[in-house]
């Protein structure tokens, strides 16, 4: 068993156990390795160490209890791990830059003062389990059409049917930025639906080319070559990190109640991907479409 399979399967029992006892000697007995060498195989992979993992992780999804939820925050300092309100509140502030309770009145934005790359990660996580829980705010999203022309998408499929962030997760894992990095002429990078064999099937996490790119294919990747269309693009401008799964949730709301043939429009599902982009410059949910003739 390789070193990043010993420490997928400690983050999976994490994961599972994340609001209970964690048992550290649990953990290491899990992997047949003492809880030393567990200790180190796990800093050297993830670049923390276990205990911090844990807390970090705590903590992310404590946000959004915080800030969507009614919850007494000395409950959310219990479920995190801490005993008292103090503690949580001085931990919170080390991690995000602001106390629990100015938080919770909407006064501050997060920025993450403490690793904030890491916490980055950690909190779109997060938000994407706060979604799940209906925990997230509304967001105004502003739907227009635009048109692209024909493309190549090269990147890994989503075969084993995993969740969004999950599959997102396992590619950045298993080094997708390294093969993406061997690709020359990104226009840009994204999700897609491939919509085959029915609509929102073939999941890929991908970059996308012009449709002559003749370059390397990285090993574990594919290539699909894309034909020009339509689309009505559902928008959020650039975001705050813990807003990530409330923009994502209120793209597809609208999108759920969107009636293209209002605007002389149908869905244009067979021929053209459904495509993701979330960057600096907000999100970008784009619905193929064509004219009704």
């Amino acid at each position: 068993m390789s070193y990043f399979d010993i420490t997928q399967g400690i983050i999976d029992y994490i994961e599972d156990n994340l609001h209970e006892n964690i048992q550290l000697e649990v953990i290491a007995k899990r992997t047949n390795f003492s809880l030393m060498q567990v200790y180190r195989i796990f800093s050297i992979i993830m670049g923390m160490t276990l205990k911090e993992y844990i807390r970090r992780r705590r903590m992310s999804k404590a946000l959004f209890d915080i800030k969507f939820s009614c919850e007494p925050i000395i409950n959310v300092a219990l479920k995190s791990g801490y005993s008292t309100h103090e503690a949580f509140s001085r931990a919170f502030k080390e991690l995000f830059g602001v106390l629990p309770i100015e938080y919770r009145k909407g006064r501050n934005t997060i920025i993450p003062t403490s690793k904030p790359e890491i916490m980055k990660n950690f909190i779109h996580k997060a938000s994407h389990e706060a979604a799940y829980r209906g925990l997230y705010e509304k967001k105004h999203i502003e739907v227009f059409f635009a048109v692209k022309p024909s493309m190549k998408l090269i990147g890994r499929v989503n075969r084993e049917g995993l969740k969004p962030d999950v599959f997102y997760d396992y590619c950045i894992k298993s080094g997708i930025d390294n093969s993406f990095a061997r690709i020359t002429d990104i226009l840009f990078c994204c999700g897609a639906c491939l919509n085959k064999p029915n609509p929102y099937d073939m999941h890929m996490f991908c970059v996308a080319t012009p449709i002559d790119y003749a370059g390397e294919i990285p090993d574990g990747l594919e290539a699909f070559d894309i034909q020009p269309s339509e689309y009505a693009v559902f928008q959020h401008t650039g975001y705050p990190m813990p807003d990530h799964g409330g923009v994502i949730n209120s793209a597809w709301d609208a999108v759920s109640s969107f009636k293209p043939v209002e605007f002389g429009y149908k869905l244009n599902m067979d021929n053209a991907p459904v495509i993701e982009i979330d960057d600096d410059l907000g999100y970008f949910l784009l619905i193929p479409v064509r004219k009704i003739k």
